[in-house]
């Protein structure tokens, strides 16, 4: 170590190095946790989507339940999608800001899916935005 780095170095201090880890691992266990959390409704949907069906039905008596599994679908078509648009993106702004990106897009379309009047509406809104931010965080 030359001249004055070696001075910094020895102002570091064993607390100063574990409150940083502290605040590093503090920050990823909450992330994990909001992500885990929005990712969750993708494994979820084979429950739910009878009773989204159901709720659309009854809105529209055309629109049968054996029709929700093409929601699940477009969202597998965007999340694959997402996939091969998430590494280039990683490169081009850093992990972070994407992750935030795709967390934020995830969120945002599960809870303008719930407003959906249509089907149709709820396949778009719930596809695109879940399912494309869905694939672009597995990078």
């Amino acid at each position: 170590v030359h001249g004055d780095n070696k001075s910094i170095l020895m102002k570091i201090s064993y607390q100063d190095i574990c409150e940083f880890i502290s605040q590093r691992i503090n920050q990823g266990v909450v992330g994990a946790l909001i992500i885990s959390a929005v990712t969750g409704t993708y494994y979820l949907f084979g429950a739910i989507s009878v009773y989204i069906g159901s709720y659309y039905h009854a809105k529209n008596p055309e629109i049968k339940i054996t029709i929700t599994p093409l929601a699940q679908f477009c969202v597998d078509i965007f999340n694959a999608s997402g996939v091969l648009l998430g590494l280039s993106l990683c490169r081009k702004f850093g992990w972070r800001r994407v992750i935030f990106a795709s967390t934020f897009s995830i969120s945002l379309g599960i809870y303008l899916a719930s407003f959906a009047q249509t089907f149709f509406t709820f396949m778009l809104i719930y596809a695109t935005l879940y399912g494309g931010g869905l694939g672009v965080s597995y990078y």
